[in-house]
């Protein structure tokens, strides 16, 4: 069968307006080989990665309309009789570049449904995919289309003893030293070595893809359902108090009170000051060569009247009236400053003339005295900044080597004026994207005669607020650089004013951030400042090594996806505060510092994230994803919630409250929430008679209780 989608002459972009230059492009074609479709790929510096689809026919990023499997015309033109499908791009390129024919799905492993698989109808296929159970869900999905078109369908499970099983039979091994890695694919596999025999043995070993219509319905053969396109108000879990010291957590309830905000804000404004005092003198150790600085970005989202300026307001005067002393001592250092100049200057010209003199005689200019050069002006010590230019905040750095607190009472605002004064492309947010690693960074572009700026380490933690529905817009942007997937997101429940009962004690607030504060650096080998690396203590290390092996296993799919990619290094920024917070808070320990990460503070920074931050992120970005869902698929969530069947099938749904849909339509919002791990294909024909297959799905289990 031929597709042929359009024809047309067009320029591609060669950079994406925010992402910058990409690091690979693929191509889609029809199967007639026209181009009709690209796919950007971004590689970020943090080490992860985005995908930004092109339409050439109208000059977009998005989608084109129709999705045709990666390389059609390889398929269409092809008589192997082995074609593979693989998850992404990567994969499929490698084994075409082995010679083999293999293709894969536009859009990523979530939208699998969403491609017309019809130049595959009648072909046997193998399914290749991701070691992983997002990987196993891609496979389901795209079973489920491939058997409709009526091909003959093989899935390759990735496991040791299959690989061994498979390549047993042409002699050959593969020896992995710590067990198959985890989301290991067709390219990691062309990467290790192996040939197109290999791929075809490790084919051959496929099984028959029947859709599990007989599969248990366990719970522990199915991944977490991921609720958070479901409700744009899902409950807000409440802020586990006990996470702080004693003497800080009555201070956040008692702060709450007489603020008449939810604690939730208090206690995100005391954890995003804490690390932007603690900044660049300390990092965390977790293995190999994986440090942490305690950077951290906190959004409070609520409405105008739902406290976050007054949760805030407290703790911001307590740094502002510490960040006095520094205008102080600087007042003082200036008129020093201006005295030594003038004296400078003066012996300058005396100098001068000496030198005059000198020459008018025939001898020697004299050396020019050390007490006659120009003194170096003092630093400016700051603690925060709460509106400042890429070019105003670099120039602020040097001086304050621990880094800076961003404070903005309104979010919104800012980001969205990102390279808006600038003139760039992308300059502002790729600025914050390595503030928030804290890296180097430099600026080379100097402005009258200024010599360029160098920042050994840029690390910025940043506290403000944002509305709901300006939320909504910032994260439906478009704009997947990751910079949205960086912020700790806070969205409590309104609270109730009520008449306070107490006065919260605010001296206990500036006792611990004082001696945050006074946190030194260490020195490094040019004796220049530079942190102090803790370690975790034994028992940390225990209790976060399984955590960090288990936890790439659950991530979610669509935008959340890049909230979790975050989550490890999180882990590692809240333990590292809060071990410095225990100590800071408690007098009594006396004024030695941490010399570790305790198994406390780890377990309490695990907690923090799963059942505290991580629902908060999905009430977040439910509020942007509640309304981008195929609303069919939202429907049919919504009645799985009220009534928790064990199975539906599209004929039931299509009888009852559907009625007005299309069989394909149905179908794909089923599909849709399997990507979301709700439902699983379970086709199967009534009887032993021939017929058509019932569109039958199983439910997760986790979602009736």
């Amino acid at each position: 069968m031929t597709v042929k989608l359009h024809k047309a002459p067009y320029s591609l972009p060669k950079a994406h307006p925010r992402l910058g230059t990409p690091s690979y492009l693929y191509v889609y074609k029809d199967s007639e080989g026209q181009p009709y479709g690209y796919i950007y790929r971004f590689d970020l510096a943090d080490g992860g990665k985005s995908f930004q689809p092109y339409d050439p026919v109208t000059d977009q990023w998005q989608m084109p309309p129709r999705r045709l499997p990666y390389q059609a015309d390889r398929i269409h033109g092809s008589a192997d009789d082995l074609l593979i499908v693989t998850e992404g791009e990567k994969a499929a390129d490698a084994l075409l570049g082995l010679g083999l024919v293999a293709t894969t799905s536009m859009g990523g492993s979530n939208a699998a449904h969403k491609t017309d698989w019809s130049l595959l109808a009648g072909r046997s296929v193998v399914i290749w995919p991701d070691h992983d159970q997002a990987g196993m869900a891609y496979a389901q999905s795209v079973a489920a289309k491939l058997l409709e078109q009526g091909a003959r369908v093989s899935l390759i499970t990735p496991s040791l003893e299959g690989i061994k099983a498979a390549l047993d039979t042409i002699g050959a091994s593969m020896a992995f030293k710590a067990g198959l890695p985890a989301k290991w694919d067709a390219a990691d596999a062309v990467a290790d070595g192996w040939t197109a025999a290999y791929v075809r043995a490790l084919a051959r070993h496929a099984a028959p893809y029947e859709l599990p219509h007989k599969a248990s319905a366990a719970n522990d053969d199915w991944p977490q359902p991921d609720r958070h396109f479901l409700d744009p108000a899902l409950p807000a879990p409440a802020f586990p108090l006990d996470s702080l010291p004693p003497a800080l957590a009555h201070w956040v309830e008692a702060t709450s009170e007489a603020t008449s905000a939810p604690m939730d804000y208090v206690a995100a404004s005391l954890f995003a000051v804490s690390a932007s005092l603690i900044g660049n003198s300390r990092t965390i150790f977790a293995f190999g060569q994986w440090t942490q600085s305690p950077i951290l970005w906190f959004a409070l989202v609520g409405a105008p009247s739902a406290g976050k300026s007054p949760a805030m307001r407290p703790i911001m005067q307590t740094v502002k009236a510490i960040e006095a002393e520094y205008g102080d001592a600087l007042q003082q250092d200036l008129r020093d400053y201006e005295t030594t100049k003038q004296e400078a200057f003066l012996k300058h010209e005396a100098w001068a003339k000496a030198c005059k003199d000198a020459v008018a005689k025939g001898q020697p200019a004299p050396r020019l005295p050390e007490d006659a050069m120009e003194p170096q002006a003092p630093e400016h010590k700051r603690l925060m900044v709460t509106d400042a230019t890429i070019e105003a905040l670099c120039r602020a750095l040097p001086a304050n080597p621990r880094g800076l607190l961003i404070y903005r009472d309104e979010l919104a605002g800012w980001l969205s004026n990102f390279d808006r004064y600038n003139g760039t492309r992308g300059g502002d947010r790729a600025f914050w994207l390595e503030a928030y690693e804290g890296g180097t960074y430099s600026i080379d572009r100097v402005k009258n005669g200024e010599k360029p700026i160098f920042i050994p380490y840029l690390g910025t933690s940043i506290l403000g607020g944002i509305q709901p529905d300006r939320l909504k817009k910032l994260l439906l942007s478009g704009d997947d650089d990751g910079l949205n997937a960086r912020f700790l997101y806070v969205c409590p429940d309104p609270v109730k004013r009520r008449v306070p009962k107490g006065k919260p004690c605010h001296e206990i607030l500036e006792t611990a951030l004082r001696r945050l504060e006074g946190l030194k650096m260490g020195i490094d080998d040019q004796g220049k400042p530079a942190p102090i690396t803790l370690k975790m203590a034994q028992e940390a290390q225990a209790i976060f090594n399984p955590w960090w092996e288990a936890v790439a296993d659950r991530a979610p799919m669509g935008r959340l996806a890049g909230w979790w990619g975050k989550i490890e290094g999180r882990a590692l920024r809240l333990a590292l505060t809060l071990s410095m917070l225990d100590w800071a808070a408690d007098p009594l320990k006396g004024p030695a510092e941490p010399t570790e990460i305790s198994a406390s503070a780890m377990q309490r920074a695990l907690r923090l994230l799963e059942d505290y931050f991580w629902p908060m992120a999905q009430r977040a970005f439910g509020e942007a994803d509640g309304q981008s869902i195929d609303p069919i698929a939202l429907r049919i969530a919504r009645h799985i919630e009220a009534e928790k069947p064990k199975s539906l099938s599209v004929r039931d749904l299509r009888r009852t409250f559907l009625k007005n849909e299309t069989a394909k339509a149905v179908m794909d919002a089923c599909l849709t929430l399997s990507g979301y791990h709700w439902l699983k294909p379970a086709f199967a024909r009534q009887g032993e008679t021939a017929g058509r297959e019932s569109k039958r799905f199983l439910v997760n289990p986790a979602l009736r209780p």
